[in-house]
């Protein structure tokens, strides 16, 4: 996925393609850029497929995954292989390329993952998974998945039955946040990240096991080191080296990452603010910086002994290839330089909206409210410092009810951010006994940060020893189904009333109606009185004087 919860970026194996969305909870629909660079990546937007996930009745919001699988192990775009042919008896040797065919891989959170084709229009396969989808990695030709029972299960993009099943030891009675594969030289490892722990799976045995487990809060992503002897580990605050050996740290860097990548001898970390920072070991601070001015990076990757950058222009992917001998040698690099606030473009079409489409994105607003990372982070953690610490409610409630918050953001702060149970229950509290004061608030913000505490905090939830937060709990649960029971009556009347409403207007507009046709009718009979006809044919008008020939008298 892509640098932000409200954005999709995925670059393919071969780096021939990008997939992109804008905004996962807006767009129903995937866009698929080749990427050629022969013409420095430049777009061509007559040349994007779009996959419509309405037209294969999926939904674009229940996608917890988007990655590529190749037809082959090799990831690299297009290798090169020797043969040798026959040419008047002398052995020639001819340099083939060969281009491994990606698909485009989408992990459902109801089981489904599904194969499209690298265009996107077609479906290559879907394999139903019984249990729901923690989460999907992928590999070569191979898809990795994760599901709610805790079982691993290696697959074909192809095929429907599993090559290798297991179940999870270690980290079976956690929450897991994040899956991935890791690479030490040529041996494949699982990452199971859960709120405390990191742990390493070699799934190349009989019976899969842990060959190492880091102990650390909050962590997003991982990655082993080029050479394999270090491990590196991003949670929400820092970067941390640790000796692959001794599992040791080593080293730290402060930095809000969300996505890492070692490139060569470098760490490479996509930020929260949309930069990407490199490092090295032995440095203290980031050796580059890369920022995209009035906008930011959402993905990059490894091309060559070159960095292909993946960067948001207004509302599409822009790419922009910078050597590693650029980055060592320059502190920071800026791209987009000049278009510091670009403005997005809107066509009349856009401008002119219909009364209910301006409804609908009213009652959506403080759902789409776009804002920086860095305004995001700061919310984040102002949310959080009042949680552990004595804040009064009506405060929390106030950065509850941001309308900065997205579904997706509060998703992951519910998932990822809160450190302890108590914060957990304290916030299920205070959200509880809201909703109880106001069942029938419109404020869906509410709902949803219930609906998620309920789904990743469910199991401490369920085993706390709090009185009053399960009292609350249980009191809105009782409250819910009063409501839900006596909707379908007010809704009963509220049809009733409007029916009736309607009937009233109908019978106003009919009454005027009439009025206007007798008002109508008495106008005609006036005008049929003034206009009378004598008998030589001549009109007659009652206020014309009346001439008498003298003679007759």
């Amino acid at each position: 996925m892509g640098s932000s919860d409200d954005v999709l970026a995925s670059f393919s194996h071969g780096i021939d393609r990008f997939a992109f969305q804008a905004n996962i909870s807006q767009r129903n629909v995937v866009d698929i850029y080749p990427l050629d660079p022969s013409k420095s990546y430049k777009i061509n937007s007559s040349l994007v497929n779009h996959l419509d996930y309405e037209q294969n009745d999926f939904k674009a919001s229940d996608v917890i995954f988007a990655g590529w699988c190749s037809n082959a192990d090799s990831v690299v775009a297009t290798t090169q292989s020797k043969r040798k042919i026959s040419d008047n008896d002398e052995q020639v040797e001819e340099i083939v390329d060969s281009k491994s065919e990606g698909y485009f891989i989408n992990g459902f959170s109801d089981g489904r993952v599904v194969a499209f084709s690298s265009n996107g229009k077609d479906i290559v396969n879907i394999i139903r998974n019984k249990d729901e989808i923690v989460g999907v990695a992928t590999e070569g030709p191979f898809i990795w998945i994760l599901d709610s029972d805790k079982c691993v299960k290696k697959l074909e993009y192809n095929k429907s039955k599993p090559i290798k099943t297991f179940h999870l030891v270690d980290g079976k009675d956690e929450t897991i946040t994040h899956f991935q594969l890791l690479h030490s030289q040529e041996t494949l490892y699982l990452g199971i990240i859960t709120e405390n722990s990191v742990y390493i799976v070699d799934p190349s045995k009989r019976r899969p096991v842990t060959v190492a487990n880091y102990n650390i809060f909050g962590a997003i992503s991982c990655e082993f080191s080029e050479d394999g002897k270090y491990f590196i580990i991003a949670n929400i605050d820092k970067i941390a080296v640790f000796d692959a050996t001794t599992e040791q740290e080593v080293q730290t860097w402060s930095a809000q990452s969300e996505k890492l990548k070692v490139i060569d001898e470098y760490v490479g970390s996509l930020n929260v603010d949309g930069k990407i920072t490199f490092y090295t070991l032995g440095e203290n601070d980031a050796i580059c910086s890369i920022d995209v001015s009035g906008s930011e990076a959402i993905d990059f990757v490894e091309t060559g002994s070159n960095v292909l950058i993946a960067w948001l222009n207004v509302n599409e992917p822009n790419f922009t290839k910078i050597s590693l001998d650029t980055i060592k040698n320059n502190k920071e690099i800026i791209l987009n330089e000049g278009n510091k606030q670009p403005v997005e473009a809107e066509s009349n079409q856009d401008k002119i909206k219909e009364p209910e489409v301006l409804k609908e994105e009213e009652n959506e607003k403080p759902l789409k409210n776009k804002i920086t990372k860095t305004e995001q982070n700061e919310l984040s953690e102002n949310l959080l410092k009042c949680l552990e610490t004595e804040t009064p409610e009506e405060t929390i409630l106030d950065y509850v009810l941001s309308d900065k918050w997205t579904e997706a953001r509060i998703k992951k702060f519910v998932s990822t951010q809160i450190r302890a149970p108590e914060v957990v229950a304290k916030l299920t509290d205070i959200i509880t006994s809201e909703l109880n004061k106001r069942t029938w608030s419109k404020s869906g913000l509410l709902t949803i940060w219930l609906k998620w505490l309920f789904t990743f905090r469910n199991t401490e939830l369920n085993s706390m020893k709090n009185k009053h937060t399960k009292k609350n709990i249980k009191h809105l649960k009782s409250s819910l189904k009063t409501s839900s029971d006596t909707l379908p009556i007010l809704l009963g009347i509220q049809g009733k009333l409007e029916m009736l409403k309607n009937q009233a207007n109908l019978r106003k507009y009919l009454q005027e109606l009439k009025i206007q046709d007798e008002e109508v009718n008495a106008e005609a009979e006036i005008i049929d009185e003034e206009q009378l006809i004598d008998g030589n044919g001549e009109e007659s008008h009652s206020n014309s004087e009346i001439f008498v020939d003298a003679t007759e008298f």
